[in-house]
């Protein structure tokens, strides 16, 4: 995958104001780009799917998650598949006005690369040095250090466990509430479809039931149909 320019301008002509993501697939599927701001912050900015063909497939890019305009920043692009697999990732730039210095400079900037080098080198930092006093710095802190490690050790295994719940619940969020009445409707129809006759509260409810069975489970089939497409192209 990868950009025809790494870069796109907020001001300035319409050509620089946009790109074109090019990336190629094996099979028809659904491709999921997950944006995430590296510079001057590193954070997940959203998401958005688009429906891939076989072959070379170009998308343009405006700097735009549906009505959300991203600001001036470096930006990473990862594509996945809606079953969660990892496809590739690009980078893009985003300047107010296009300048060479100011582009270069944010091609390289990384602010989640600094973060995670900064508390790796915080550790080694604290063991480091040379001669005697370094010596003398690790018998006295050994104690505080371990202690330290272990209590970091705890928050980092429940922070993975908290953004998988995270991401989870968003998902479910994401959501339209029609889709639940749909589903719930489907199910619904499809329960009535197989109660028994022996368990109908009188012979009115039962001879409707034989008579009418194989619509509502026809109707059934329906609304799950629908609700399973409209949830694929959500």
């Amino acid at each position: 995958m990868r950009f025809s320019r790494d870069w796109i301008a907020r001001r300035g002509p319409k050509r620089r104001r946009q790109t074109t993501l090019t990336f190629t697939l094996r099979k028809p599927a659904l491709i999921e780009f997950v944006v995430i701001q590296v510079a001057p912050e590193c954070r997940r900015v959203g998401r958005f799917r688009v429906k891939g063909r076989a072959g070379r497939n170009r998308l343009r890019f405006r700097g735009r998650i549906g009505r959300r305009m991203l600001g001036p920043g470096t930006y990473r692009i990862r594509a996945r598949t809606a079953r969660g697999a990892r496809v590739v990732d690009a980078r893009l730039v985003i300047v107010k006005r296009a300048n060479k210095n100011e582009i270069a400079n944010a091609r390289s900037a990384d602010a989640c690369a600094s973060a995670a080098g900064h508390s790796t080198s915080s550790g080694s930092t604290t063991g480091g040095g040379t001669g005697q006093a370094s010596t003398s710095t690790v018998a006295s802190s050994g104690s505080a250090t371990s202690g330290k490690s272990a209590t970091k050790s705890a928050p980092r295994s429940h922070g993975v466990l908290g953004t998988h719940f995270t991401k989870a619940v968003s998902t479910v969020k994401s959501i339209p509430l029609i889709l639940w009445v749909v589903l719930a409707l489907a199910i619904g129809l499809l329960a009535v479809a197989s109660f028994p006759l022996q368990a109908t509260p009188n012979r009115r409810a039962a001879a409707i039931l034989v008579n009418r069975r194989g619509l509502i489970a026809l109707a059934g089939a329906a609304a799950l149909a629908v609700a399973m497409v409209a949830y694929v192209l959500h």
